[in-house]
């Protein structure tokens, strides 16, 4: 996708980014799916579902920036968010009219999975990703003090 220039007053311009258009005819199934399978790319969409617009630094999401880039990227290319630029902030919207059109009822369906996975999901599966060796304790009952798993013992004879 080429961005293309577009004169805001007299002396300054900015690149306008181009999104997919709103025909639901682009929209490709697998590709909307992709975008919708990373947990950061569903947290933007259930923060865009009621459809407020937010610029990117407005999400509060726990990545670098240059990885909150590529999640904008990806979402924007599968034609789920439309961006649009406003001075130096880049504006986001859910693309929610283009696919309820193309694929009526998806965004519910998986905004509903989702909530209903974070409301079933163990405590300690819905906090922020820690590594492994963090979460070997609670894995094997150690409880969430512990700070290393238990000693195994050499069976007796």
């Amino acid at each position: 996708m080429t961005p293309h220039m577009e004169v805001l007053y007299e002396g300054a311009e900015t690149a306008e980014l181009d999104a997919l258009s709103a025909a639901g005819e682009e929209l490709d199934l697998a590709t909307v799916l992709h975008a919708l399978s990373d947990p950061i790319r569903l947290s933007i969409v259930a923060q865009l579902a009621d459809g407020v617009e937010m610029s990117c630094g407005a999400f509060g999401l726990p990545v670098a920036k240059s990885t909150c880039s590529h999640h904008f990227r990806v979402l924007r290319e599968a034609g789920v968010v439309n961006t649009r630029v406003e001075g130096k902030s880049r504006l986001n919207t859910l693309a929610r009219e283009a696919l309820d059109e193309r694929f009526p009822g998806l965004i519910d369906a998986v905004l509903g999975a989702q909530r209903a996975q974070s409301h079933s999901a163990a405590p300690v599966l819905s906090a922020a990703p820690l590594g492994a060796s963090a979460l070997l304790p609670e894995l094997l009952g150690a409880g969430a003090g512990a700070a290393r798993a238990p000693k195994l013992r050499a069976a007796q004879p």
